[in-house]
């Protein structure tokens, strides 16, 4: 039965109808029980993860109330108080001091600290970094030179504390005034090559195919080992001047941190070191290094001082016994967080890269935390959207926020790359409308930050690649965005999204410049993947969905609508006739590579996702 005869009752809650004085009396009488309760609390402290009691008043008991002219029981309502309603956690209290501990400036601040125990702290902390210093042999004091020039030196000093807000040690650390160096003179090389995200990818799906287990070590005052190939001269620690040798200076032989040079030195100290113990190192990247023992290969990445050695477990230990020997070192065990990606492993051996932890970090600087969630980064549309809207009148909080989405987006997350790629041309005048559409990029990734990039090797580890271009889309210049994917196996291990540099004629031209611009990256890690022992069969396909492209690179005839088109584009023609590369047609719904040329539709997007191998999956059990 439907009743068609509704009435609304409107009349004030039970609550409501309560006069003011008795109100204001049971207020005043849950306040007394709060405030006798708290100070019981002052006296007795709970043990953690006990549960807090709650003072509980019932304002409405007893009391009957009429509705519609009929007397009924009214429900009784429960009114509940914390009683450490206001008081906040007592970690916050750590937090809410941001000087938490005052750190000296110079040692000058050192000496006139007012508090003893803190300047003995501070100045057992400069002893740590002598001794070890004198361990390394970092310098020898010498009459200085007239025509040489004495650079300074400073101590810094810094305070480090746990998860708990507690000083964990205080820390001095010895830095030379390298802006004072003058090149030519006092350096002449400082580029130092750190590893690349791509390498670290391929490293550990070669990791999981040959289900090798993966360690992170830590090189502790790295820069400290290296060896300087320039003649520099230092002035001596303020504190630590030798009695009797005033007028002399130290004489470098160790990097210090500071110098320009330092980053290079420890670079060609650590290679000199792994090639000693039989490594090889790699032709496609200089931060890979290789080695095979009785047919067990072992890899190691360098990132400066933070290394991952992939092997069997005998020769983990071998290799870090090594190391141990001539650097001290901290092994931090099997890896589950490197350079800001957190890493776990499952017991088949796959990997999961996610970065998490960085998406909160970013959520929460830009104060987006009680944001409305949304499942695609950026709106189809918003490329034929352009407007006239009002310019930001600062640009420095767009600026920061598309650089930390560029860095997500190079790690470990290809699906926001286009729209990161888009809004980055933004970065000088940016609008409302692209402020909006940042947000609306973090807003997704707060949506996805489960979302990770699965390292499965379930496949042959057969190297891939698909390519893509969206034609003049972009109607501020006409130019063109390229996309490309490359796989090994299953897993995506490297992805772009690029303006091209040239207005493209036609969608063929368009689709051309894009695939030459793959065929590029597939000679090296041909190499790359040569050099982790998972050599390629040539020729690599290359999917395109534009069979006019894949007509033009197999010709070299020459037509009204192609003659003018750059001739290092023409470069494919020459991997594909020495079998290097093969184009392949690829339907353009099968098109991977087409979530990095263009904002999609929902459907599209999420499809072309799952083909990325980002997926959320739970891995509760590690290998």
């Amino acid at each position: 039965m439907i009743n068609r005869t509704v009435k609304f009752i409107e009349n004030p809650l039970p609550y409501a109808k309560k006069e003011a004085k008795e109100l204001q009396k049971q207020d005043e009488t849950t306040q007394q029980l709060v405030k006798l309760e708290l100070k019981h609390e002052e006296n007795h402290s709970m043990e953690e993860g006990e549960i807090n009691e709650r003072t509980e008043v019932n304002p409405c008991e007893d009391d009957e109330y009429e509705l519609s002219n009929s007397q009924i029981q009214t429900s009784q309502h429960r009114r509940s108080e914390r009683k450490t309603k206001g008081i906040p956690p007592e970690r916050f209290v750590f937090f809410a001091n941001p000087e938490r501990i005052k750190e000296p400036k110079s040692w000058n601040d050192v000496l006139k600290m007012e508090n003893p125990y803190e300047k003995q702290k501070w100045i057992e902390s400069t002893k740590e970094e002598m001794k070890s210093l004198q361990k390394n042999e970092t310098w020898k004091l010498v009459t200085p030179p007239l025509e040489k020039k004495v650079i300074g030196c400073r101590w810094t000093f810094k305070a480090k504390y746990d998860s708990k807000g507690n000083i964990e040690r205080y820390k001095a650390r010895l830095v030379a005034q390298g802006f004072s160096q003058k090149f030519g003179t006092d350096y002449d090389e400082t580029f130092a090559p750190v590893v690349t995200y791509t390498t670290i990818r391929t490293f550990l799906a070669a990791a999981a195919y040959k289900n090798l287990n993966v360690t992170h070590v830590d090189i502790k005052t790295a820069f400290l080992h290296g060896n300087l190939e320039d003649e520099v001269y230092m002035s001596q620690p303020e504190g630590y001047i030798e009695a009797g040798q005033e007028q002399k200076v130290c004489k470098l032989n160790k990097a210090i941190y500071g110098l320009k040079q330092a980053a290079r030195a420890w670079h060609l100290k650590i290679g000199e070191s792994l090639i000693k113990y039989g490594f090889e190192q790699s032709k496609a990247d200089p931060c890979l290094f290789t080695f095979v023992n009785n047919g067990n290969p072992m890899y190691i990445i360098v990132y400066v001082d933070d290394l991952l050695i992939a092997g069997k477990d005998e020769d983990i230990r071998k290799i870090i016994k090594e190391l141990e020997e001539e650097y001290e070192l901290k092994n931090l065990g099997e890896v589950n967080y490197y350079l800001g990606i957190n890493i776990e492993r499952t017991k088949e051996g796959n990997f999961a890269l996610n970065q998490k932890n960085k998406i909160e970090e970013i959520v929460e600087k830009f104060n987006l935390k009680e944001e409305k969630p949304t499942n695609i980064p950026m709106d189809p549309n918003y490329l034929k959207q352009e407007g006239e809207d009002d310019l930001l009148p600062n640009n420095t909080q767009y600026r920061k926020a598309v650089g930390a989405l560029l860095y997500i987006a190079t790690v470990s997350r290809p699906d926001i790359a286009v729209a990161v790629n888009i809004l980055s041309r933004r970065n000088e005048k940016p609008r409302e409308r692209d402020w909006n559409a940042v947000k609306r990029i973090i807003r997704y990734l707060k949506t996805t930050a489960e979302l990770k990039l699965i390292i499965n090797m379930d496949k042959e580890p057969i190297l891939t690649a698909f390519c893509d271009a969206d034609w003049a889309n972009d109607k501020s210049d006409r130019k063109s965005t390229s996309g490309s994917v490359f796989k090994l196996g299953n897993c995506t291990i490297q992805w772009m999204s690029k303006r091209q540099n040239c207005v493209a004629l036609s969608s063929t031209e368009a689709e051309y410049v894009s695939a030459a611009n793959t065929a590029q990256v597939v000679v090296w890690l041909i190499n790359l993947t040569k050099d982790l022992d998972l050599p390629q069969s040539l020729p690599v396909t290359i999917y395109e969905d534009n069979q006019s492209c894949i007509k033009l690179s197999q010709s070299d005839k020459h037509h009204s609508r192609t003659k003018h088109i750059d001739v290092k584009f023409h470069h494919i023609r020459h991997l594909r006739e020495t079998g290097m590369i093969e184009l392949e047609y690829c339907q353009s719904k099968e098109m991977t590579a087409d979530i990095l040329t263009k904002p999609l539709p929902r459907p599209a997007f999420e499809h072309h996702r799952t083909n990325l191998q980002l997926k959320t999956v739970s891995y509760s059990q590690n290998k």
